[in-house]
């Protein structure tokens, strides 16, 4: 059964990490669009894994941003979605091959499927954003959902949560 995509975002660790280091590239960018969403009453969904991962490398997210998402557990229907990706792994490889990392990406994936938001943030090109366009080919529920890589810049209509917006 098809449903409509929660006009809602998914925050990986990537972008937790992007937004609360300074240092970090694409820091301004995490910026631009946490504080988008906040402003344009956008629901933040982190799953409790990305916040567990968040956690193995600082003590805590600020305040202002913990009480601005919701942190979701991973449930019985992300699991049954996961099991789907992980028999179709396959066609879930980073381009390096499988990572360790590979099951709790899948995790992920699955969440945001399983939540039925628009889109996950993120910085990994390299695996979550293959990994998000892949998911289309392995389950139609996945269909809809979008990535939004922080190395492509800040976009209104990509912070919209719509199509992109195209420049003049």
């Amino acid at each position: 059964m098809s449903r409509q995509p929660l006009k809602a975002v998914f925050l990986d660790t990537s972008f937790l990490i992007t937004l609360t280091d300074s240092g970090r590239d694409n820091h301004d960018v995490a910026v631009r669009y946490y504080s988008h969403w906040f402003e344009n009453g956008t629901k933040m969904f982190v799953s409790a894994i990305c916040y567990a991962e968040y956690l193995s490398k600082a003590e805590c997210l600020p305040a202002y941003i913990l009480n601005s998402i919701e942190v979701v557990p991973f449930n019985a229907e992300a699991a049954a979605i996961a099991g789907c990706f992980m028999r179709g792994r396959n066609k879930l490889n980073s381009p390096t091959g499988v990572r360790d990392a590979l099951k709790d990406d899948v995790k992920i994936l699955a969440s945001a499927v399983a939540y039925g938001v628009s889109a996950i943030a993120h910085c990994d090109g390299k695996s979550m954003g293959k990994f998000i366009a892949q998911s289309h080919e392995l389950l139609p529920e996945a269909s809809s959902l979008t990535s939004i890589l922080l190395a492509d810049g800040f976009n209104t209509g990509t912070a919209n949560l719509g199509a992109l917006e195209l420049p003049l």
